[in-house]
Order: C-alpha cells, then sequence, then structure tokens
C-alpha cells in the first residue's frame, strides 16, 4: 500500500456518506415557504452536484422533484432553472428513459407554457428537456416528446 492511500481511501469514503447524508435531506425537502436565500442555496448545491447526484437515482429524482417545486420561488427560479438543467445533463441515463422522460415532460408542459417564468428560464429548462429528448434511446418514444416541446 503506498503512504498516503490508506487516508485518502477513508477520506474518499467519508465524504461519500456525507454526501449521500446531505442529499438524502434534501431530496425529501419541501421549498415552498422557505426563505428564498435557503431555497437558492440548495438549487446550488443540487446543480453543483448534479454529477454526483446522476449515480444516486433516487436522490436524483427527489432533487429534480425539488428543484421543480423550487421554480415557482421568484428570487430561487434561476438558480432552479440552472440546477435542472444540469440534472438533465448529467442525470440522462436515468432522465432519458421514455417512462421518465414522459413524465418530466408532462410535468414541466405547464410551467413552461405558463407566463410566471421568465423567458430566458424557460429557454434553460427547455435545452435541459432538449438534451434529455436527444439522450433518448428510442427514436418512436423521443419524436412526439420533441414535438411537444417545440409546441410549448
Amino acid at each position: 500500500v503506498r503512504d498516503g492511500a490508506g487516508p485518502r481511501a477513508e477520506s474518499s469514503v467519508a465524504l461519500q456518506h456525507l454526501l449521500s447524508f446531505v442529499f438524502a435531506q434534501l431530496s425529501t425537502w419541501h421549498p415552498p415557504g422557505h426563505p428564498s436565500p435557503l431555497v437558492e442555496s440548495a438549487c446550488r448545491l443540487i446543480g453543483a452536484y448534479g454529477k454526483w447526484l446522476a449515480g444516486e437515482e433516487s436522490l436524483l429524482r427527489g432533487c429534480l422533484r425539488v428543484v421543480l417545486e423550487s421554480l415557482e420561488s421568484t428570487a430561487a427560479a434561476p438558480h432552479a432553472a440552472e440546477a435542472f438543467r444540469a440534472l438533465c445533463i448529467h442525470g440522462r441515463g436515468v432522465l432519458a428513459r421514455p417512462v421518465v422522460l414522459t413524465e418530466l415532460v408532462g410535468a414541466c408542459a405547464p410551467l413552461l407554457a405558463s407566463e410566471t417564468l421568465e423567458p430566458e428560464l424557460c429557454l434553460t429548462m427547455q435545452e435541459g428537456l432538449a438534451r434529455l429528448v436527444g439522450a433518448s434511446e428510442s427514436p418512436s418514444d423521443a419524436t412526439p416528446l420533441l414535438h411537444a416541446l417545440i409546441r410549448i
């Protein structure tokens, strides 16, 4: 064993446990009603760790729900939209599955069609969804979703 390999491995395991604990708590959290700075920080944290979350399906899906709920907060919406895009980019292996993608497009469509979000934020979210549609394994499943995105 190389000097330092033991503590480095222990440190890596400790970090994995810490991230698992933090995101397990965060993935069950409901942002509405909480102070905007807290919601903004949660969204930034989720977006920053999108790549890590991609390897933890249940945490990824829970954090995706948190981000979508956070879009209701005017102050947090830009951070939520960025986090949404990051989760779509990094979590495409999970989120681009036909059933999940159909649910996600269905959940996002009313929000994107409404005038509650700034146009730039809608575009950020549509980019994330488009990346998922592009990563879909089945063109026959992706085509109607692509058409749905274009109509939004």
